[in-house]
């Protein structure tokens, strides 16, 4: 049961909630005017250390894009035009898909959203794609292009990463950052370490912490490359047959990163648009599969695991 403090400060929390970009921006000036800097998301946290979860600069003086950023993402500029850039063995699935095809041929495309330009001003996306380079289940992803609105994830069942391509180019950048970031932290250490599977529990806590770990780096790559076209990194939560904002950089200034994990957690109720899946009934169907499946991946995982320390990964870290 929480104790009063809590109580109160979640109270006075739901009081002063920012929920508008333009509060949201009216807070982060008030912070920056006390010359106060985010700490690291995961200092002093060990649990979220040995998944190795990107964290905040110490520092708020993240230099801008340059004036010419927009070049960077001219790659997806014209709209649906840029199936002309796929002619190379992708393969269409449907009328919903533009392309299926594998996630490091994309990223290696010049079509690829992720440009030289880019990767030099970011150093959250740098960081990002040399982890997922040593990770040893890559070259297994795809990348699955959608040419109608579809929800952005990860499918961690089939490795494969959705993008919404009727998006600005900015966020679809984002997006493609946040699921990077899923894709390449699949915690097999965590999961197949034991003898026995891991309780529903802990799966939903390794799984809320990833994405407070996503959004994190999504952040990040937000103000390394001084993006405009986008709205402040954020998410939705449920209340009341309602949904509303909630913003990282407040949440993290608020509470800091327990916070964040405190908001994201009554997130789980929220539904995708298009399958009206529950983020809560995902995990549960993810978990089961675990359960299901727990003998037959145990040595399938540790093989991988092994691979990717040969390639430079920490252990605790996969």
């Amino acid at each position: 049961m929480p104790s009063q403090q809590d109580s109160e400060a979640e109270k006075r929390f739901e009081q002063d909630r920012l929920d508008s970009p333009a509060k949201n921006r009216e807070f982060e000036e008030a912070r920056k005017n006390k010359g106060e800097s985010f700490k690291s998301f995961s200092e002093g946290m060990a649990a979220v250390d040995k998944f190795d979860i990107i964290g905040l600069d110490q520092s708020d003086d993240i230099a801008p894009a340059e004036d010419d950023s927009e070049d960077s993402f001219s790659s997806f500029s014209e709209g649906l035009a840029t199936v002309d850039k796929f002619e190379i063995t992708g393969e269409s699935i449907d009328d919903s898909y533009l392309i299926r095809m594998p996630l490091k041929q994309y990223l290696g495309h010049e079509a690829c959203v992720i440009n030289q330009q880019i990767r030099s001003k970011s150093r959250t996306v740098r960081d990002i794609l040399e982890r997922l380079e040593r990770c040893a289940w890559f070259e297994n992803i795809n990348l699955c292009l959608h040419k109608q609105e579809y929800p952005v994830e990860y499918d961690r069942l089939r490795q494969e990463l959705h993008l919404d391509l009727t998006r600005n180019p900015e966020l679809i950048l984002l997006d493609l950052i946040h699921q990077l970031y899923h894709a390449a932290h699949r915690y097999l250490s965590k999961f197949y370490s034991a003898e026995e599977p891991l309780a529903l529990p802990i799966v939903e806590d390794t799984l809320l912490w990833s994405e407070a770990g996503a959004l994190l780096a999504e952040l990040n790559t937000r103000r390394e490359l001084g993006l405009t076209k986008v709205p402040e990194t954020g998410f939705k939560v449920p209340s009341k047959n309602k949904l509303h904002s909630a913003y990282v950089a407040s949440l993290l200034a608020e509470g800091g990163s327990r916070r964040l994990r405190q908001e994201l957690e009554q997130a789980l109720n929220r539904d995708d648009f298009l399958k009206k899946r529950t983020l809560v009934q995902t995990i549960d169907r993810y978990h089961q599969w675990y359960l299901d499946t727990f003998e037959t991946e145990k040595e399938a995982a540790k093989a991988l695991i092994t691979a990717s320390v040969k390639n430079g990964l920490t252990q605790d870290k996969i």
